[in-house]
């Protein structure tokens, strides 16, 4: 990925959180800006994601939403090994069909 050069403005107090994030995490102020950007980023695509598959299927129920925080809560937690947090709900499956 190519880099390209830009000057950018923030406030003061917002500048001093960055500057200080990225000596935290031993990152440029510049890394540490493109990674929050992008972390959004792949954020807003994942609710968007969600808003269409409910569109579609109609809202989650509690123990889908219950299911999935389980779910990300052990891949958060694994490092690439296998999760098992259960069967999915019966009511995700019928959906899906």
């Amino acid at each position: 990925m190519g880099v390209r050069k830009k000057t950018l403005s923030f406030p003061e107090e917002v500048w001093s959180v960055i500057e200080d994030r990225a000596r935290i995490e031993g990152k440029t102020p510049s890394a540490y800006v493109s990674e929050m950007v992008m972390k959004q980023e792949r954020i807003r695509r994942g609710l968007a994601a969600v808003a269409d598959w409910e569109a579609e299927h109609g809202a989650f129920t509690a123990e889908e939403l219950a299911w999935a925080d389980r779910v990300l809560d052990a891949a958060s937690g694994s490092e690439g090994g296998v999760i098992d947090v259960g069967p999915e709900p019966a009511s995700l499956s019928d959906r899906r069909r």
